[in-house]
């Protein structure tokens, strides 16, 4: 059966070369080479799509969404964090996320920048993490769209019934050996390595590695906020970053409502991703923060 999709699939990539998005074709293309399409990871239970970080990259977050087949109706959407910030379109991204009644925990953006709205929004920052030409990015923003912004948890439990783990999603990361609980604020949407004593730090080369590798569960944990390391996967972690802002990939995970099975069993079907269009920004820009 597999193999019948497959020719057939080819064959319909064939007549639609000339019209078909470019990046569309790739994502589809892969699924035929793996035996399988997105259509497989779907079944009448729906799947949740797991969106990496989208930093105001709407024309790649409808992409990522039209590749992965994501249907409304069967579906649930859910946002690793980030989606505004350094990107072109973050109000846009956020019309998107609330369209379609998805879910998602806030990041270091959403976190840092409703702090700020919280001293009163002032310009300069008197605690100097929001520049001006930063606060510009998402002056566009209704006050009804910053109060979903500031409903979002920092930490969301899917609902995976079946799924022998549970499953947390959070921004940054959690720190081995602290209660969900007790997990700082601050390390949920900033912490990214261990440094050589074991203290947690948003750095990429503290010295320790990065904080997935030291994760041993109970929980499964997707996160993002780590462009620099990339698609991560680790044995109770799976790591959605991969850069999009800066010209690389946009990616989601794609969880059947039905799972059955640990992150770290996952095949490459449950994975889509497509190319950015363009660089929106430097990854060098990623060590400033909000800034």
């Amino acid at each position: 059966m597999h193999c019948m999709r497959s020719s057939l699939l080819f064959l319909t990539l064939h007549r639609l070369q000339r019209w078909c998005n470019p990046k569309l074709l790739l994502t589809i293309s892969l699924a035929s080479c793996l035996g399988t399409c997105w259509f497989s990871t779907r079944s009448r239970a729906g799947r949740v799509v797991v969106v990496g970080d989208v930093h105001g990259c709407s024309d790649e977050l409808k992409d990522l969404l039209e590749a992965s087949q994501f249907h409304p109706s069967l579906d649930e959407l859910v946002f690793v964090g980030d989606l505004i910030g350094k990107g072109p379109s973050p109000e846009e991204v956020v019309r998107i996320a609330r369209k379609y009644s998805a879910k998602a925990v806030q990041g270091n953006h959403e976190y840092n920048l409703l702090q700020w709205r919280k001293r009163g929004g002032i310009l300069p920052d008197p605690e100097g993490r929001i520049k001006e030409r930063y606060a510009a990015t998402v002056k566009g923003l209704e006050e009804d769209e910053w109060d979903w912004l500031e409903s979002l948890p920092l930490k969301l439990q899917l609902d995976l019934p079946q799924s022998p783990l549970p499953v947390m999603v959070v921004h940054a990361g959690l720190v081995p050996g602290v209660s969900i609980e007790q997990q700082e604020p601050e390390n949920l949407v900033n912490l990214r390595s261990f440094d050589h004593e074991g203290r947690a730090s948003k750095q990429y080369d503290a010295g320790g590695g990065g904080w997935a590798r030291h994760w041993r569960g109970p929980m499964q944990v997707i996160f993002g906020h780590d462009a620099r390391r990339g698609l991560q996967r680790e044995p109770f972690a799976i790591g959605l970053d991969t850069g999009a802002v800066y010209g690389d990939e946009l990616t989601a995970l794609l969880l059947p409502k039905n799972l059955d099975r640990s992150l770290a069993h996952l095949e490459p079907q449950h994975f889509a991703q497509v190319r950015a269009r363009r660089a929106y920004a430097q990854k060098s820009d990623d060590l400033k923060s909000t800034q």
